[in-house]
């Protein structure tokens, strides 16, 4: 059946924090992360409470029309280089229905009513993560080959 468009975003709450540290732990979504092993909630618990306060991170849960919480995206900015590191992840039950892409194109539009539309967005993508590289291309981010070492395991994308 699927989610029902259209898709929106609202600002993570405190009461999200279990839901986050479930979708953290999705299995997929550790084995397309830099670090695979588990998150302990306590660690995560700590993490989310102070980002939660930290006005150089915007924490966003994508929803559907029905309320549902279909995936998080998050933006860290980085002022000294003006770009802020994405991080997406969304629900198993609702991948593959575009969900990704529209998140990060409400996320982006987020981002740059927040901090202005000079802050260029930047995502880290393992080299092994097609799906993800596929995702963040669709979405109009182009790869940095400026950054690209052929011994890194991951490539990087940018949105200009």
């Amino acid at each position: 059946m699927g989610p029902k468009f259209p898709i929106f975003l609202k600002d993570v709450q405190e009461s999200d924090m279990d839901l986050l540290w479930r979708w953290a732990n999705d299995i997929s979504v550790r084995n397309n992360s830099f670090n695979s092993f588990f998150i302990k909630y306590e660690e995560h618990k700590k993490w989310f409470l102070k980002g939660l306060k930290d006005k150089n991170r915007i924490m966003l849960i994508a929803l559907d029309s029905n309320n549902c919480k279909l995936g998080q995206i998050r933006f860290d900015l980085d002022k000294s280089k003006r770009t802020a590191i994405i991080d997406i992840s969304i629900d198993p039950a609702s991948r593959s229905f575009g969900i990704a892409n529209t998140t990060i194109k409400l996320g982006l539009k987020r981002m740059r009513e927040e901090w202005g539309e000079n802050v260029i967005a930047e995502a880290k993508i393992l080299k092994s993560n097609q799906t993800s590289i596929n995702c963040f291309t669709k979405a109009g981010f182009a790869r940095e080959d400026d950054n690209l070492n052929e011994n890194s395991n991951f490539l990087v994308f940018k949105n200009i």
